[in-house]
């Protein structure tokens, strides 16, 4: 990925710097968000006991986010130490930095793949709430996650045997890393763009997608063209996919009650639907277009629809 002649210790010294920002920044959105969440949420709802925030999986999905940039962070400089200890000269300094063996640098190109998959993973269960647990939705997604584990773990493996002089993007490392990110894509676009169709009430604005997609598409171009931009591009990715997730969760606890405007759902008259059951799932119901309405069971009419309003908890997107 790096030539030969590219200025290795400016890059590693501006990489530590950027790298740096964008982590304290995203710590800062995290602290945000724990802060919200433990202040701003009711402990009740309608009578029903909420579940602590802690055990939410947006929460949990943060949390292991927190983990693995701050590893990501922690070997970035371990690396720049390394390197700077190393007093063999200019040469052999920049041999360490170009050096994509290293053990340090495997491991940091592991914890890349696997935030895609935590973010992938939160997706998933995004697009099932969004189509109310719709099974055959979540199939594709499924295959591409799967396909971007393949990927993340044989790019692992080839750059732990590249040799010095290798130029990686016509290596078979490189192919993976294009592969992955292509993946990444494509999964964020499909999910996405079925959340929106669905008119989901868990999406916000498209902030995660927008600056997915940006990031990746200008990965894509630097690291295809071989320019030294594709060093800060890839050494960025956890950093910005942290911040893209906290931008979308913190602008859901800061939104009017952590509800959206409530929106129709048709019911066929042909079957009954079990209130207490619905409720119990943290949903309020008010029926608008229907005769009396027992606590226990409702029975439509044969009325072509009967239009009921639901406001959903945002916390459990």
């Amino acid at each position: 990925m790096r030539p030969a002649t590219e200025p290795t210790l400016p890059i590693e010294l501006a990489t530590v710097c950027i790298t740096s920002l964008l982590y304290g920044i995203f710590l800062l959105l995290f602290g945000s968000f724990v802060y919200l969440s433990a202040t701003r949420l009711a402990p009740t709802i309608n009578g029903l006991r909420r579940d602590p925030f802690y055990v939410s999986p947006i929460f949990i999905v943060g949390v292991v986010l927190l983990m693995l940039i701050s590893a990501n962070w922690v070997l970035t400089i371990v690396r720049l130490f390394d390197g700077l200890m190393d007093d063999t000269g200019e040469l052999q300094l920049g041999l360490f930095f170009s050096d994509l063996a290293n053990p340090t640098y495997v491991a940091k190109s592991v914890l890349y793949f696997m935030t895609a998959l935590s973010q992938d993973t939160i997706i998933i269960r995004r697009l099932s709430r969004s189509w109310n647990h719709n099974k055959p939705i979540i199939i594709f997604p499924i295959i591409l996650c799967c396909s971007l584990i393949a990927a993340g773990a044989n790019a692992a493996y080839q750059l732990s045997r590249h040799t010095e002089g290798d130029r990686i993007v016509n290596e078979s490392a490189g192919r993976w890393i294009v592969s992955a990110a292509a993946l990444t894509f494509a999964y964020v676009d499909f999910a996405v763009m079925n959340m929106y169709a669905y008119t989901s009430p868990c999406i916000d604005e498209g902030t995660d997608r927008d600056m997915t997609r940006t990031f990746i598409i200008f990965f894509l171009v630097s690291f295809l063209a071989r320019t030294y931009v594709a060093s800060f591009a890839i050494e960025m990715w956890m950093q910005m996919a942290g911040i893209s997730y906290m931008l979308v969760i913190i602008r859901l606890r800061i939104g009017p009650g952590y509800q959206r405007k409530a929106r129709p759902i048709i019911l066929p008259p042909s079957k009954s639907y079990n209130l207490t059951t619905v409720i119990t799932h943290n949903w309020r119901v008010s029926v608008t277009s229907a005769p009396a309405v027992n606590t226990t069971e409702y029975h439509p009419p044969n009325s072509p629809i009967v239009d009921v309003s639901t406001n959903r908890i945002v916390d459990e997107c």
